[in-house]
């Protein structure tokens, strides 16, 4: 549960909640004695008033059994017997009246009248006066008329001698006389002025006792032998005055005690803030990092003994702070030179974590993969599209199966790196990330590359120098043989045709041995003076290139165009190697199309004023498989018989041997296009 008072200091947090519970207790205790004595007197002045009513109707009881007893005396009276009699036979009533004026009525205190009725309620005489209206109701009651009541008591009048009714013998009895009697003697010491004593119908009471009647308290008391009962009431917060001044001194009371007593606590709440207070300051300074915090002890309570814990705690935590630093500073130097280690490292080092993301990579990582290489990055990211399968599945392997480090060569656009991956495990083998060592090897791949190259050129060299050398002296045989045939043969004779096609096929070896010594000679100039410099019309070469192959191009299907850009002017070049070289690369083009299609021979200007001469088909191209050896001598991909894999490689030699370059382009369409790049002229 959360503290409602958090925000409240402890300094006043103690006495108001010694002020409060105080408070409550007294307050809880007050009202528990106030309802107590409140009930207590409560039930006193009832039972008080329930004496008094009983008392009052005691008085109206023996009242009533006095005035009954007089009006029966009164009815056994022979003179009013007698004068009864004759008032209803017609004498005078005043002798009857005046005898009860002077003799009867003044006997009972109160009574206000006494008279003699008929039978029939018709008045014969009265202490009052002779005439009256005749009563209508001669048995006893009470009649309420005003703040009074009236009451009558009847008792039958008879004849003297024969008994026989003459009438009735009615006392009346003041209207005010049951007020006055019913305070006529002292009412009981309540020490209340508002009590107030009445008498009314309704019999005797089924409870007897005090109750509460709205804002009085009353009791009522039934007269014995009569419907009446008498009544007595007080206010009930008169009567319960000393209860609210008992409260207001409770009130008093209780407020001086739990003053006194928080002003009495004030002096132990001293002892126990002030070190409280301490201690949260030395708290507030050890939390900002001060070393020499200490609470001073000057008790053996729990007080002491937490300053005491507190001060241990204190140089605990000090020495465990100088020790850390120690150690972070320590680590601190090793990370310094480590990352300067790492980052002076010649090859790309990258660690990946668990989840595939860089979280260390150094520069020379950086200068490899430019900004796609860097820390919070996932490692696929760093990675060309064609290589993230690659490594995903370099990485799925390493996590689950991977106990060592494997290298792989990887290739990246035209860029090829020696990997290592190295999966890291904790103490309970659990995988923690990979570390990646990448070396770029391009540059070391091209020289191994060249260095080969240069080794096969060299091999290719020799046999062809070696087989050239034995196949030229009986080519040279052979020409000479047929040429003395041909001459000494009739004219128009088998014979000398039969010479001249073998004259024909001679000089054509003697062509392809010329080749195999172009192919075994280093690159430049021939010490024959080759490649021959002259003019060289490269627009003719053209034509005549598309002139040479048309009946090739005609047996394949293949149509071939030449596209001139204008403004082309002639070169300095040996006219028949180039033209040899663009001949190889129509009939590539066209072998490339067996079933028909285009080539295009196109010549333009290139940058710089040099020139660009290209020839582009519509086969189906060259695959990256291929590529690598596509200028390697004795490399085709043409069936058995049908080349000799020797064309691009002598085409290439030519163009090196003008200063230029011979390459495979592709433009993104069907087919390949090998471009003849030339510098400008006089650049070699």
């Amino acid at each position: 549960m959360r503290d409602p008072l958090g925000r409240v200091s402890i300094r006043w947090k103690l006495p108001l909640a010694f002020l409060a519970v105080g408070t409550i207790a007294l307050g809880v205790g007050g009202g528990l004695v106030h309802l107590a004595v409140r009930e207590r007197l409560r039930g006193r002045i009832e039972h008080e008033l329930d004496l008094v009513a009983r008392d009052r109707a005691r008085l109206v009881g023996a009242y009533l059994c006095e005035l009954a007893g007089r009006t029966r005396d009164f009815a056994s009276d022979g003179y009013i017997r007698d004068q009864a009699e004759a008032v209803a036979a017609g004498a005078d009533p005043s002798p009857l009246c005046d005898h009860l004026a002077r003799n009867k009525t003044p006997l009972v205190p109160g009574l206000l009248e006494t008279l003699v009725a008929a039978p029939g309620g018709e008045l014969l005489a009265s202490s009052l006066g002779p005439s009256g209206p005749p009563l209508a109701d001669l048995v006893t009651g009470v009649h309420l008329a005003g703040p009074g009541a009236s009451l009558r008591v009847a008792v039958p009048l008879t004849g003297r001698t024969d008994g026989r009714p003459l009438g009735w013998l009615v006392n009346r009895v003041a209207e005010d006389w049951f007020p006055r009697l019913l305070v006529s003697d002292p009412l009981p010491p309540l020490g209340l002025s508002t009590l107030g004593v009445s008498l009314e119908p309704g019999g005797p009471s089924r409870e007897p006792g005090g109750r509460a009647e709205g804002d009085r308290l009353a009791a009522r008391v039934g007269v014995p032998d009569s419907p009446w009962a008498v009544r007595v009431t007080v206010d009930a917060v008169e009567a319960l005055a000393p209860l609210a001044r008992l409260r207001a001194e409770l009130v008093a009371v209780g407020a001086i005690v739990v003053l006194l007593a928080t002003a009495v606590c004030a002096f132990p709440i001293r002892f126990l803030v002030g070190p409280l207070e301490r201690l949260r300051e030395a708290a507030e300074r050890l939390g900002r990092d001060e070393r020499d915090v200490r609470v001073s002890v000057e008790s053996e309570d729990e007080i002491g003994v937490l300053a005491r814990s507190f001060n241990r705690m204190a140089d605990s935590l000090r020495e465990r702070a100088t020790a850390l630093e120690a150690t972070a500073a320590a680590r601190a130097q090793e990370k310094d030179r480590l990352d300067a280690l790492i980052g002076s490292m010649g090859d790309a080092l990258v660690f990946v974590d668990e989840a595939g993301t860089v979280a260390l990579c150094n520069e020379a990582a950086r200068r490899l993969g430019g900004p796609r290489v860097a820390v919070g990055l996932p490692i696929v990211e760093s990675h060309s599209p064609e290589v993230h399968p690659r490594v995903l599945a370099e990485l799925a392997a390493l996590r689950v199966h991977g106990s060592g480090a494997c290298r792989r060569t990887l290739a990246a656009g035209e860029r090829s790196y020696d990997v290592s991956l190295t999966p890291v495990r904790d103490a309970r083998g659990a995988y923690l990330g990979t570390v990646f060592a990448a070396r770029d090897i391009t540059d070391r791949l091209r020289m191994e590359e060249r260095l080969a190259q240069r080794g096969r050129d060299a091999l290719v060299a020799q046999m062809a120098a070696s087989l050239a050398h034995e196949i030229n002296n009986p080519l040279a045989a052979i020409v000479l043989f047929a040429r003395m045939i041909a001459e000494d043969a009739p004219e128009g004779s088998a014979l000398g045709e039969h010479a001249a096609v073998i004259a024909r096929n001679a000089r054509s070896c003697e062509r392809a041995v010329l080749g195999l010594m172009d192919l075994a000679r280093p690159a430049g100039p021939a010490p024959e003076g080759r490649p021959r410099a002259g003019p060289w019309d490269v627009a003719r070469a053209v034509e005549e290139a598309a002139l040479v192959c048309g009946p090739l191009a005609a047996r394949s299907g293949v149509r071939i165009q030449t596209e001139v850009a204008p403004g082309v002017p002639p070169r300095t070049a040996d006219g028949a190697q180039m033209q040899q070289v663009l001949v190889n690369l129509v009939v590539n083009a066209i072998q490339a199309q067996p079933r028909g299609g285009r080539v295009v021979i196109a010549a333009a200007g290139g940058e710089g004023g040099g020139l660009r001469v290209s020839v582009r088909d519509e086969g189906p191209g060259v695959s990256l498989e291929v590529e690598p050896r596509l200028f390697e001598p004795f490399y085709t991909t043409k069936p058995r018989g049908e080349g000799t894999g020797l064309g691009l490689a002598i085409s290439r030699r030519i163009v090196e041997a003008h200063g230029g370059t011979l390459r495979l382009e592709r433009e993104g369409g069907p087919g390949a296009t090998f471009a003849v790049q030339l510098p400008p002229e006089g650049v070699a």
